[in-house]
């Protein structure tokens, strides 16, 4: 069940930065300085007649085979908590099983503190995103590296909708909470295996 604190309806913000190509580069701990991103956001405002929180847009793209930054920026200060032994409170399949909120390494967030997740089961990946102070936001920032091929369903496991236990409205509206990721091979991968099929 959501538990609204000050403007339940901030938005939250999520960033997979697809500009520049990275080339190999790593920084502290073996991490990527640069990488390829995608904007997306989450809004927790009304959307169509709806109550949010939605993301938009509500499926997206991202590359194959490179490590892409995704940034998560949360201005939703409600709580969406699960019990604490619960598994998506922690970060999962992304480089080095961490996450950095507001610049630092974490593992997890505080059941108590959850707002939203990003959750991709079949790239067992779970980003947990704590709420943001009243007023305030949250950055998290994690780098992930899929090598998988194809449209996979993502959705937040954390009960930010409205009706019974907060898993209704906004949870189980295609395009809110929940969509669909796409994720193809570099333009460089695909352009290569067509002078090889050609050669």
């Amino acid at each position: 069940m959501r538990v609204a604190k000050g403007r339940w309806a901030k938005g939250l913000v999520a960033a997979v930065g697809l500009g520049t190509v990275w080339g190999g580069a790593a920084g502290a701990e073996g991490f990527p300085t640069s990488g390829p991103g995608i904007m997306l956001s989450i809004h927790a405002t009304p959307l169509h007649g709806h109550a949010g929180p939605y993301f938009s847009p509500g499926d997206w793209v991202m590359p194959a085979g490179e490590p892409i930054r995704l940034t998560v920026v949360n201005r939703d200060d409600g709580v969406s908590p699960l019990p604490a032994q619960s598994q998506d409170i922690r970060v999962i399949g992304t480089v080095h099983s961490v996450e950095w909120v507001n610049g630092k390494k974490v593992v997890g967030v505080p059941a108590d503190r959850l707002s939203h997740t990003l959750t991709i089961p079949d790239l067992h990946l779970n980003l947990p995103i704590p709420a943001a102070p009243p007023h305030g936001a949250v950055i998290v920032t994690a780098w992930v590296h899929v090598n998988q091929v194809g449209r996979f369903a993502w959705y937040c496991a954390a009960p930010c909708g409205s009706g019974v236990g907060g898993w209704g409205g906004a949870m189980a509206r295609p395009g809110y909470m929940q969509g669909q990721v796409t994720v193809l091979r570099p333009l460089a991968q695909v352009h290569q295996a067509r002078r090889t099929e050609m050669s």
